[in-house]
């Protein structure tokens, strides 16, 4: 069966990126029942650039970003389905994810307990293979240009500001592979002044940064 949703893989900088969105990344949406797979890689911009000209390009009703490191499991569409049949309003659907370490996936972690089930103002749940509707995502305006956390202000604009629910569909697996100087492991600073200052978008009430969050954890 094929499901009205793009799958966007999205890469930038270094052609090497999307080399390996050629090895691991693409291989995966093999037999996921897509309605198209479509692939962007710019030389310069940023990758919020990079994923928005993907969404432009895209037909389905849906959108999947798949990182070019990482992969959807077997079936990843197939368990999205009937919850995006039962939210045709539009909703985000959040997958579980098992992060792959040394080559090898670790059990699921559901939707909620990778936030340990705080609120999405507080904490992210939802991970860049979150099924957002294409409509939804244009009329907020896509993806923005952030030092990183780009997926949690967008998952917040669209649940705050639009009034998407967020549905956990934790039969969906998305694969994260995760690699020691990745993007999203910058000095601690920079991870803690990005949090701040995009909860304080949405959360006006928000408390200042404590002491210790630079060591805590992060969207």
């Amino acid at each position: 069966m094929i499901m009205s949703c793009s799958i966007v893989v999205a890469t930038f900088g270094d052609r090497a990126w999307a080399d390996l969105a050629g090895r691991r990344a693409l291989p995966s949406t093999k037999g996921q029942g897509a309605l198209e797979v479509i692939t962007v890689h710019l030389a310069d911009g940023d990758l919020a650039a990079a994923r928005n000209l993907g969404a432009a390009r895209a037909r389905g009703r849906w959108l999947c970003f798949l990182d070019a490191d990482d992969q959807l499991a077997p079936g990843y569409l197939q368990a999205m389905a009937g919850p995006a049949a039962a939210h045709d309003g539009g909703a985000l659907l959040a997958p579980s994810v098992s992060y792959v370490e040394g080559g090898e996936p670790r059990p699921p972690i559901p939707p909620g307990a990778l936030s340990n089930h705080r609120p999405l103002l507080h904490l992210n749940r939802c991970v860049i293979g979150t099924l957002v509707p294409r409509q939804s995502f244009l009329q907020a305006g896509g993806f923005h240009a952030w030092p990183l956390y780009e997926d949690w202000e967008l998952w917040l604009r669209l649940h705050h500001r639009a009034g998407l629910p967020v549905v956990e569909v934790p039969e969906a697996v998305y694969r994260a592979w995760r690699a020691e100087g990745g993007r999203n492991l910058p000095h601690p600073q920079l991870r803690m002044d990005t949090y701040w200052r995009i909860r304080r978008l949405y959360d006006q009430g928000a408390p200042g940064p404590p002491q210790s969050l630079s060591a805590g954890r992060h969207p």
